[in-house]
């Protein structure tokens, strides 16, 4: 899931929003049909939230861009057709100078670092992505020059409601699990739940309602899944379903 919603939101959304029509017709047809898949690089070590803070720098040289710099942490790192690239074609102006890009992963000049070992998510890979004076050409800039900013920030609204859903959806999934279990433990499919784990258990399954809305209403879902977390590693769950969920995740 993680996987398709990183393709599906901030993969192929600036694309279809802002991208010409031969940037169009050349990467979302085979998206859409299932053939390419696309990587989101945003982040880099030491621009996180702040995605005003990027150093990773696009060069203008004639009809072309000239990138250099990394990203990281990204999913689907080494395994997509091409990535969306945020980069500065101008430090000086800060988010003004901000622009995004559509890379072939092929491209010469890119490099993909070591596997990032996680705790969960482990089908959706993770690795740092170089660039070094890769050189792409004028048509690789999707929307205006100076407006990747804001495209940006359009399209991370796009992604945290398909994250939202995510993060609910493996809570559900959590809680039917434990469920059982707790069942299980107290001999019988009528035994009466713990309290907590009942009141999580309505308070996630609920969780799904906001996400209809607008991402700022997620924060409550994702709030509950958070107890939900808390709940399991204070021993509400037995250590031997929180690592089955892990291994799960």
């Amino acid at each position: 899931s993680t996987i398709m919603s990183v393709h599906n939101s901030v993969g192929c959304m600036p694309v279809l929003k802002y991208g010409t029509e031969e940037q169009k017709q050349r990467f979302l047809a085979p998206m859409a049909r299932g053939e390419w898949l696309a990587a989101f690089c945003l982040t880099e070590p030491h621009a996180g939230t702040d995605a005003g803070a990027i150093t990773t720098r696009a060069e203008r040289r004639g009809d072309h861009y000239v990138l250099n710099g990394s990203k990281v942490p990204i999913f689907n790192a080494d395994n997509p057709v091409f990535y969306v690239v945020w980069a500065s074609s101008d430090m000086g102006r800060g988010r003004a100078g901000i622009n995004a890009y559509i890379i072939p992963r092929q491209t010469p000049g890119i490099t993909v670092g070591a596997y990032h070992d996680k705790p969960g998510l482990r089908c959706a890979p993770t690795q740092e992505v170089f660039f070094k004076d890769v050189r792409v050409p004028r048509s690789s800039l999707i929307g205006l020059p100076g407006s990747g900013y804001l495209l940006l920030m359009q399209t991370l609204d796009w992604g945290r409601a398909f994250f939202g859903a995510i993060c609910v959806g493996l809570a559900r999934a959590a809680l039917a699990f434990e469920t059982e279990g707790a069942r299980d433990d107290a001999h019988g499919e009528g035994a009466q739940l713990p309290g907590e784990l009942r009141d999580h258990r309505r308070r996630a399954g609920a969780g799904a309602a906001p996400l209809a809305g607008r991402h700022e209403d997620h924060v409550g879902a994702l709030e509950d899944v958070a107890q939900l977390v808390l709940a399991l590693h204070r021993g509400l769950v037995p250590d031997r379903r929180v690592g089955a969920c892990a291994q799960a995740a």
